[in-house]
């Protein structure tokens, strides 16, 4: 728009004045603001520099007027091209969009190749309707003006402007067509990427960079959601803590469901830094911590943490916990035992106690199940018992075999063997065949200590048809003694047998002096003898009179006099007394069977 001439502004200023009050008295008495033109009578220069003058004062209602006045009654003026533009700009900054836009459309169709106005003309028409919510409209005004004046000085803000007015038509589309709508909010960010940064005005450039960031969010791009909205918050010095605090949370949230917990971690930390006191702080000190764990498993592949990491998450929690926020503290609580199992027993307890009085229940039979564990292992058996027995009243079975299987254990070590022997029975009537071999082994020496022999031996040949050898050798053993005490010699002998075919030497002495105890029973000496003369090769010597003892006899029986005497004699010289006087009438004998009368007498 030209400027007016300085010498003509103090007239145009008196003319301005004296029109306006015409004007005023004409509507007055006619009652409408239409009555005629507020300018009729001046001639042509004087209308033009009243409208500019006009223009420039910011009267721009009183320029638009005057410009439509100047049209009507200089139809063959040269300054109609100026004057239809001036009259577009002073609709347009009065507030008038539509009637901008319809000026816009008479300059382009009187003047279809204007080279000064027509650019400008539809820059400022497509805002227009881009202020409007014309999209559409806007979008096509806006496309036609970098087609006709490709090398325009306004193509980087019309290029603002399309990508300003293709992402709201992509904001409305998304309602309907989500296809559609993710086309727009690609061709929008192309068309911002167009518009260089340093040719628009500070607040287009912050718009820019926020709206970049909402399509690429759309457009499920975060990492370029993220480089846009970085931009915005860095650059944007009006926005509000409440705007900001929501696009930081948006990040965090997208980049927490791309499993990109890195990042994730990183945008709730910076809000609960930047926002400690906005609605999204306590949430966002709670889910840092959740994507630093996240994060830590996702990079070592396992829960199996290191102390330095451990340390860190809980530091994190505990800020959580510092808010006094109740939404995520039982899910808290739980993570920090979680966390401090295997390093601090102690804090771990704290922790799970501090959970169970939440109330809270998706985790409380897990809970339970490891407290129980913990106070197994701080040597609180009483207390693990009490724990065991409280998740056996829950509804959940994820681990109910195993604590049947640990409370049987407990029971044992606190000297409660019916209760023992209950639990472990309960055990065997589940499905779970984990424990199974151990519970028999464990249930047969209860059955043997409560006096109980025919279920002891029941359940030992259980453990024996197991697959488990852990404790084969060991059961043989005592199975063997239950025939025995039960009057089956026979079993016992094959038992026995059987425990002396294992590598096992513990009860090797004793099951071999059993056995040949039972040969003798059985009235098998010969088995008898071979038995006594293996214990004799043991490194054992407790019962080595006796076997001295029992072999003369079997010696004798089997006409071995002369083993026989060298087993009498090995008896005597081990100044066993039991059976000396025995041992000596016998020996008497023998040395006279022997002809040794010396010997005899």
């Amino acid at each position: 728009v030209k400027k007016t001439n300085p010498k003509i502004v103090p007239k145009l200023r008196f003319w301005s004045i004296s029109a306006l009050l015409t004007g005023l008295f004409f509507y007055t008495a006619a009652g409408t603001a239409a009555a005629q033109c507020l300018t009729s009578g001046l001639n042509e220069e004087d209308q033009l520099a009243m409208a500019r003058g006009l223009f420039e004062d910011g009267l721009f209602s009183a320029s638009s007027e005057t410009a439509k006045c100047y049209l009507e009654e200089f139809s063959e003026s040269t300054a109609r091209e100026e004057v239809f533009f001036l009259l577009a700009e002073a609709l347009r900054k009065g507030g008038d969009l539509q009637g901008a836009v319809k000026a816009y459309d008479e300059l382009n169709k009187n003047f279809p190749n204007s080279k000064t106005y027509r650019d400008n003309a539809l820059l400022q028409k497509g805002i227009s309707l881009a202020i409007s919510r014309k999209y559409p409209a806007a979008i096509e005004t806006l496309k036609s003006l970098l087609h006709d004046f490709p090398q325009t000085t306004y193509r980087d803000e019309a290029h603002y402007w399309l990508g300003y007015a293709t992402s709201y038509s992509a904001e409305l589309s998304r309602k309907k067509n989500k296809k559609e709508a993710l086309w727009e909010y690609l061709a929008s960010t192309q068309h911002f990427i167009e518009a260089r940064p340093e040719t628009l005005r500070s607040k287009q450039q912050q718009e820019r960079w926020y709206l970049m960031g909402r399509a690429w969010w759309f457009l499920k791009d975060i990492t370029k959601a993220e480089e846009a909205w970085s931009q915005y918050l860095k650059r944007s010095k009006s926005i509000e803590p409440e705007q900001a605090s929501n696009l930081k949370y948006q990040l965090a949230t997208s980049f927490q469901q791309e499993k990109n917990y890195a990042k994730a971690e990183k945008w709730f930390a910076r809000i609960a830094k930047e926002h400690p006191d906005s609605k999204l702080a306590s949430a966002s000190t709670f889910l840092r911590a959740e994507m630093a764990y996240a994060d830590s498993v996702q990079k070592t592949k396992t829960e199996a943490l290191d102390s330095l990491s451990i340390s860190r998450l809980v530091k994190y929690y505990k800020l959580y916990l510092d808010k006094k926020d109740n939404e995520h503290q039982a899910l808290t609580y739980y993570r920090i035992g979680v966390l401090q199992q295997t390093d601090q027993p102690n804090e771990t307890i704290s922790a799970f106690q501090k959970y169970l009085n939440t109330k809270d229940k998706t985790y409380a039979t897990e809970v339970l199940y490891r407290l129980g564990y913990l106070y197994i292992e701080t040597n609180h058996q009483k207390k693990a018992i009490q724990t065991f027995e409280k998740y056996l009243s829950m509804k959940d079975k994820t681990y109910t075999a195993e604590v049947h299987y640990r409370l049987g254990n407990l029971f044992i070590e606190t000297k409660q063997h019916k209760k023992a022997i209950q639990i472990f029975e309960k055990y065997l009537n589940m499905n779970d065949k984990t424990y199974t071999a151990e519970v028999y082994y464990r249930l047969g020496y209860l059955f043997i200590e409560s006096k109980q022999q025919k279920k002891a031996i029941q359940i030992f040949e259980n453990y024996l048809s197991t697959n488990n050898k852990t404790y084969t050798a060991e059961v043989h053993y005592h199975l063997g003694n239950l025939y025995i005490e039960t009057k089956q010699q026979k079993k016992a002998i094959q038992t026995f047998e059987k425990y002396l075919n294992t590598n096992d030497k513990t009860y090797g002495s004793e099951v071999l002096y059993q056995l040949a105890y039972l040969y003798i029973e059985a009235k098998r000496p010969k088995k008898a003898i071979q038995i006594f003369e293996k214990y004799l090769s043991m490194k054992d010597k407790t019962l080595i009179s006796e076997v001295h003892y029992r072999l003369g006899y079997l010696y004798l029986e089997t006409k071995q006099q002369k083993k026989a005497i060298e087993s009498f004699e090995e008896y005597l010289n081990s100044k066993a007394k039991t059976y000396s006087a025995e041992v000596n009438y016998q020996l008497a004998f023998l040395y006279i069977e022997t002809k040794q009368q010396k010997k005899a007498i």
